[in-house]
């Protein structure tokens, strides 16, 4: 997905790609709904329901392989069988983390004992208070669940183009919000994220999760793109 980077032209705001933001804050949305906790009937229903989004932006021109997959096994059966497989799927890879090997927290790849809770995770929940942010689960599930950082980097997308959209010329603003993007990203997401999310492809059982890691892999390397990193 070829994307224009954002510059700032000296102390004018930058021009935005309002469209292409906005995608990304969709892409990096939905992502998290399947990171984050085992899909329900409701879930894959409601999946199945609006299955054709998959072959429209933002996913067809992000991630065009993993969308056409997507659209297609749920277009097939997605009864009984197809929800079970995708929950055990979900089970092995984000609990039984000692067989599949893809713990979806950051500290585990960043400190030397795999230590849960470490100073990473601090230094995430900082720069989320900063955005007067905070994980919904605070002190009982660490803040740098995959799933979490995703949310973190959906809602400061939102956040810059709703700025933008509002007053495009307010560059102290759009500035905000771009550091931040840009800090979650080298600080943070762009430290593991790749390397767990194709572990997470590697090991899933089912094209559902495979497809999932695609499109969360090429959603930060738009993002990353597009904020000229």
């Amino acid at each position: 997905m070829l994307l224009p980077p954002l510059k700032s032209a000296g102390e004018t705001a930058p021009e935005l790609p309002l469209e292409i933001i906005r995608g990304l804050q969709v892409s990096s949305g939905f992502c998290v709904q399947l990171l984050h906790e085992a899909p329900s009937k409701k879930t894959i229903g409601a999946l199945k329901e609006n299955r054709e989004l998959f072959l429209e932006e933002p996913f067809i021109s992000l991630a065009p392989e993993s969308a056409r997959i997507l659209d297609r096994i749920l277009s097939e059966d997605t009864g009984r069988e197809f929800l079970a497989s995708i929950r055990e799927d979900y089970a092995f890879l984000f609990h039984l983390v000692a067989q599949s090997h893809t713990s979806p927290y950051e500290s585990v790849y960043r400190t030397d004992d795999r230590t849960l809770f470490g100073p990473t995770t601090l230094e995430l929940r900082a720069l989320m208070g900063r955005y007067s942010l905070a994980a919904p689960n605070n002190n009982r599930e660490p803040d740098d669940h995959i799933a979490l950082e995703l949310a973190f980097l959906s809602e400061l997308l939102k956040r810059l183009a709703d700025t933008y959209e509002a007053d495009a010329t307010n560059k102290e603003d759009l500035d905000f919000f771009v550091e931040g993007i840009q800090a979650l990203l080298s600080n943070h997401l762009l430290t593991f994220a790749p390397e767990y999310l194709e572990k997470l492809a590697l090991q899933a059982k089912t094209e559902f999760y495979r497809a999932v890691a695609g499109i969360a892999l090429e959603t930060l390397a738009a993002t990353t793109q597009i904020l000229d990193w």
